[in-house]
């Protein structure tokens, strides 16, 4: 099962490297339906048509993508009427998932040896931050090893 993660991952990771780094996809201020159908010249009238809806649905429309309530079925019966193609993904904020495994498996491991090594101090047994460290290194490659059902959560 461990295995089906990691290779999902590799995967996953693998689609998404040849996005240039912090790749971000530019929001126009009055949304992709109608900055695109600006541009080609294209009527709210037309495209209704197109799509079969009325011209101030087209307009409800552009207003819902620009205030982020349309959905995706929308978005692509408008893009169908505007000849083009929806193209939806999710880019992980780090470099890849991989790195966001390893970040969240830092968080993790650091607040619980931490919190163990808080008590330990008060039984007059703290360890040495170069320990601390060794230890917070151990429990990383540990969470990231089982990828417990519990990972993500704080």
């Amino acid at each position: 099962m461990i295995w089906e993660k990691r290779l999902i991952i590799e995967q996953l990771d693998e689609s998404l490297k040849d996005l240039p780094p912090g790749a971000r996809v530019p929001r126009f201020r009055r949304g992709w339906i109608n900055t695109i159908r600006t541009a080609l010249g294209m009527s709210t009238r037309t495209l209704g048509e197109r799509i079969g809806v009325s011209q101030p649905q087209i307009s409800k429309l552009e207003n819902s993508e620009v205030d982020k309530a349309i959905t995706l079925r929308s978005l692509e019966r408008a893009a169908e009427g505007l000849n083009c193609e929806l193209v939806y993904f999710l880019v992980p904020k780090q470099q890849n998932l991989a790195k966001t495994l390893e970040q969240q498996a830092l968080r993790k491991s650091s607040k619980e040896v931490k919190s163990v090594n808080t008590h330990m101090a008060l039984e007059g047994q703290g360890l040495s931050q170069i320990d601390v460290d060794k230890m917070i290194d151990a429990e990383v490659n540990e969470l990231l090893y089982r990828l417990p059902r519990d990972f993500w959560d704080d």
